[in-house]
C-alpha cells in the first residue's frame, strides 16, 4: 500500500539575485539564523505536517546541500517508514546525463521515485522559500473540493501582481485562467509555487509534457495551462483559509501577515518558526521579544517587520511599521 502523500522539494536553484551569497552555494543552502539554512523551512513544515517521505531535488552546487540534508535525521525523517531522499540531476539509462530542464522536468525525471512510493497525492514545494505552513490543512481542502490540483495563492497588491503567476478564479475559488506575469492582472491571487496534485493526473501530464519538444517543462507555463485546457478541476487555496498563523517571509525584507487575535495581552506574537535540532519541535520565539510594542490597529491586521540581523536563535534589530 502506497503513501497518502509524498513531498518533492525543488532545491536546485542558483539564486542569482543573492549574488555573493550564492556564488558557491545553492540558494536553499544559504544560512539563515546562524546555524540554520533556508531548506530548514520546507523540511520542517513537512515534518510538522505529518509528511514523512520527502524528495529533495538538487542541481546547482548540490554537494553542500546534500550533505546538510543527509538522511533527514534533523527533521525526524530517518525512521523505518520515513525518508528524506536527495535526488540530483543524473545520468539515466537511454537518455544519458541531463540537467533538469524545468520544474516539471525535474519531477518527471524522478517519476520512478514517486512510483516506488505510489502516493495518492504529491506536494510540490520550493526549497528556497521562508515561511511556516501546515500542508495538512491544504491537503484537506484539496480533498473536500475534489480538485485535481490545488495551488496555494497569496493575495498581493495590484502593483506587485505583474511579478507573479496570477490565478483568476470564480466565486467558489476554482481557477479558470492562469496568467504568467501579466502586464494588466485581472486579480491579485499570486501563485506561491506550492502545489498538491492527484498523482495519477500529474503523472499523465508529466509524461505528455516530456514528449513535447516545444515545452518549457514548467508547471506555471505548461502543466497548469494544459490542465485548464482539459477542464480539470483546479482550486486556489488562499492563506486566509489556513486556521493557524501564517508568516510569509522574503530573505531580507520580511512581510509578516498575522491575525491580530494571536497577539497576547503584552502585545507579543510568536513567529512560530520550527527548525532542526534534537527536538524538531524546537521553536524560535525571538521575534516576540522584539515586538512588545505591536498594537492592534482597527481594521488592519498586517504588520511590517524588517530583520536587520538574526543570530543566536534571536531576531535582533526588528523594525516595526504599522500600515
Amino acid at each position: 500500500m502506497g503513501k497518502e502523500i509524498v513531498a518533492m522539494i525543488l532545491a536546485g536553484g542558483r539564486g542569482t539575485r543573492l549574488k555573493e551569497l550564492t556564488a558557491k552555494v545553492a540558494k536553499p543552502a544559504v544560512y539563515f539564523g546562524g546555524k540554520y539554512r533556508i531548506i530548514d523551512f520546507p523540511l520542517s513544515n513537512c515534518a510538522n505536517s505529518g509528511i514523512d517521505v520527502v524528495g529533495v531535488l538538487t542541481q546547482y552546487e548540490s554537494v553542500l546541500l546534500g550533505t546538510y540534508v543527509g538522511a533527514g535525521s534533523k527533521w525526524g525523517l530517518d525512521g523505518n517508514n520515513s525518508l528524506a531522499a536527495i535526488l540530483p540531476a543524473r545520468e539515466r539509462g537511454e537518455v544519458g546525463a541531463t540537467w533538469y530542464a524545468g520544474t516539471a522536468d525535474a519531477i518527471y525525471q524522478n517519476i520512478s521515485f514517486l512510483d516506488q512510493h505510489d502516493p495518492e497525492y504529491v506536494l510540490i514545494l520550493s526549497g528556497d522559500h521562508i515561511y511556516k505552513m501546515d500542508y495538512e490543512e491544504m491537503l484537506n481542502v484539496h480533498k473536500e473540493k475534489g480538485a485535481d490540483l490545488t495551488v496555494a495563492v497569496l493575495n498581493v497588491s495590484l502593483k506587485e501582481a505583474s511579478r507573479f503567476g496570477i490565478m483568476n478564479t470564480d466565486d467558489k475559488g476554482y481557477i479558470y485562467e492562469f496568467e504568467e506575469k501579466p502586464e494588466k492582472p485581472k486579480s491579485t491571487l499570486a501563485s506561491m509555487g506550492i502545489y498538491i496534485f492527484n498523482y495519477k493526473e500529474l503523472r499523465k501530464y508529466l509524461i505528455a509534457d516530456a514528449a513535447d519538444e516545444n515545452s518549457k517543462h514548467d508547471f506555471g507555463m505548461n502543466i497548469i495551462p494544459s490542465m485548464l485546457a482539459d477542464k480539470k478541476k483546479l482550486y486556489a487555496w488562499t492563506l486566509a483559509e489556513q486556521k493557524v498563523v501564517y508568516n510569509q517571509f522574503r530573505f531580507s525584507d520580511v512581510d509578516v501577515s498575522i491575525d491580530v487575535n494571536t497577539i497576547n495581552k503584552n502585545g507579543k506574537f510568536d513567529c512560530g518558526l520550527y527548525v532542526q535540532g534534537n527536538n524538531f519541535n524546537n521553536r524560535l520565539d525571538g521575534c516576540s521579544a522584539y515586538c512588545l510594542n505591536l498594537e492592534k490597529a482597527a481594521g488592519n491586521n498586517s504588520f511590517y517587520l524588517k530583520l536587520h540581523q538574526f543570530y543566536d536563535n534571536r531576531y535582533t534589530g526588528a523594525k516595526k511599521e504599522i500600515g
